[in-house]
């Protein structure tokens, strides 16, 4: 009979490694989310489901007709009408674009100017007497 100590039994479904190299745990802070390369919707909306839903619709004529009569509709209630007019202005105009300017200041690049001389004069060894 051996007596040598036995490795401790493991999970074969358990990661191996549950830190990334980013070093945050995989899987969101319960190790129980998403892990890298996993899906957030694996079931997700099935191909095909636009297209289908453009042959349904007259390639969506009916869809914007129907927005159309709700926003002129006077008994419809605001809530209906601005839900047909946001629905109608995202998806027939098309969404704003957010836009950021990422102009960096001129205090900001004379600073940065200043700095790139100092840089260099770090890398030169000195030299004393």
């Amino acid at each position: 009979m051996s007596t040598d100590p036995q490795p401790p039994a493991t999970e074969p479904n358990l990661p191996t490694n549950t830190v990334q190299s980013n070093g945050r745990a995989t899987g969101g802070c319960t190790g129980k989310g998403f892990k890298p390369g996993q899906s957030g919707n694996p079931s997700g909306r099935k191909r095909g489901f636009a297209t289908r839903i453009l042959e349904l619709t007259d390639d969506g004529e009916e869809l914007i007709q129907h927005a159309l009569a709700v926003l002129r509709d006077s008994k419809a209630s605001g809530k209906e009408r601005a839900e047909a007019r946001q629905w109608l202005s995202n998806y027939a105009i098309g969404k704003p674009v957010e836009t950021h300017d990422m102009n960096v200041s001129t205090i900001v690049q004379e600073r940065m100017k200043a700095l790139i001389p100092m840089t260099r004069l770090a890398s030169i060894p000195v030299i004393e007497n």
